[in-house]
């Protein structure tokens, strides 16, 4: 592992990074070996717009092969035109998609029973930034400019949308019973917003409603119902339940349905993404503009999300690039000012110049 992570350590820039034996005693070397196999992850996976469904086992399979299929799809339509244009929505319709159960399906201290293992996504975050993996890293001194605890965010915690499913496809029209329904989907988004507080302070939901196959359901007067209980649970200073709730799709017939018209849906997941990360952008801009000395360290951290999230919005890799680069400029320029730096401060700088590298690098492969 150390040997491949030396190997990954050298840089377009020039710089290198020595092997972790060989850095002062007091550095946390799990930090180091780390941001060595967060790069090796950027070169194999870079990053993407994260997409989180969760939902019975065999429905998420399928809404993630309908999604996969219907994006592949549109890259390739994208893919020979010439536009710029066409080629950025080539890249904006390039997700990272993550699946996983209703949280009372897995194994915990209110569910023993549970026939599943709970998954980090939600062990580590059911406490919210004061416990799992986000306070594991508040204990640690973590090291440079770029900090781990942001890749482990935008690529397992904090997707852009979650699409919670629902499947009653096969209940007939005549034993359907809506209000039970209805209290049973309010139920798992509160669930979801008390269990995964990291997740859900940010993220916008999509609620899949699948409807019974055999007869009639009164589609219209089912999403009404839903929509004005989720108004009323925010009106009721419920401040869980039905925030984030941004879209409320019916599927009458299925998950057929949804294979043979997926345009609607695939709309309105790319639109909801894109405003995630155009929001995560303008807030990081406001606070780069509040910072008083340019030279902080918060500023290289800034330039190169702000650089993360121009991809992530707009699929602007011109821009994205811009202000990666910009951010390894300002790194450099730190490190040749002449002032004395200790070996410990020109090796953390070291790593993060390898991370801005890797991650142009990704851009222009891409």
């Amino acid at each position: 592992m150390e040997n491949k992570s030396e190997q990954l350590g050298q840089t377009a820039g020039g710089a290198s990074a020595t092997s972790s034996s060989q850095l002062n005693s007091s550095t946390p070397q799990v930090v180091l070996w780390s941001r060595y196999k967060r790069i090796q992850e950027l070169i194999t996976g870079p990053i993407l717009p994260l997409v989180v469904l969760i939902g019975p086992l065999q429905c998420t399979t399928w809404v993630q092969r309908i999604i996969r299929e219907q994006m592949k799809q549109i890259r390739q339509q994208a893919a020979q035109s010439t536009s710029v244009h066409d080629l950025q929505e080539t890249s904006k319709h390039n997700i990272r998609i993550k699946c996983y159960e209703f949280y009372n399906t897995y194994r915990s201290a209110q569910n023993p029973d549970g026939q599943l293992e709970m998954p980090p996504f939600y062990k580590e975050q059911q406490y919210g930034f004061n416990g799992g993996i986000f306070k594991k890293h508040a204990n640690q001194h973590e090291l440079g400019h770029i900090k781990l605890r942001f890749f482990d965010s935008i690529t397992v915690y904090k997707p852009a949308v979650t699409v919670m499913i629902f499947d009653w496809q096969t209940q007939s029209a005549a034993s359907f019973d809506w209000p039970r329904c209805e209290n049973k989907i309010l139920e798992e988004v509160k669930n979801f917003q008390e269990r995964c507080a990291v997740t859900a302070k940010d993220t916008r939901i999509i609620l899949l409603i699948m409807l019974p196959l055999s007869g009639e359901t009164p589609v219209d007067k089912c999403r009404t119902s839903l929509k004005n209980a989720l108004q009323q649970s925010q009106q009721n200073h419920d401040e869980n339940t039905g925030l984030g709730v941004k879209q409320v799709l019916m599927m009458p017939k299925g998950i057929e349905g949804l294979r043979s018209n997926p345009k609607d849906f695939i709309k309105k997941l790319t639109e909801q993404c894109s405003q995630f990360y155009a929001n995560k952008k303008r807030d990081i801009k406001a606070k780069q503009r509040r910072l008083i000395n340019k030279e902080q360290t918060e500023h290289v951290r800034y330039f190169f999300k702000i650089g993360i999230y121009s991809q992530l919005s707009k699929g602007d890799l011109l821009g994205s690039m811009k202000h990666i680069k910009q951010a390894y400029d300002d790194l450099r320029a730190s490190t040749t000012t002449g002032a004395l730096l200790s070996k410990q401060l020109l090796e953390e700088r070291r790593e993060n110049a390898d991370i801005i590298m890797v991650q142009l690098l990704v851009y222009l492969l891409d």
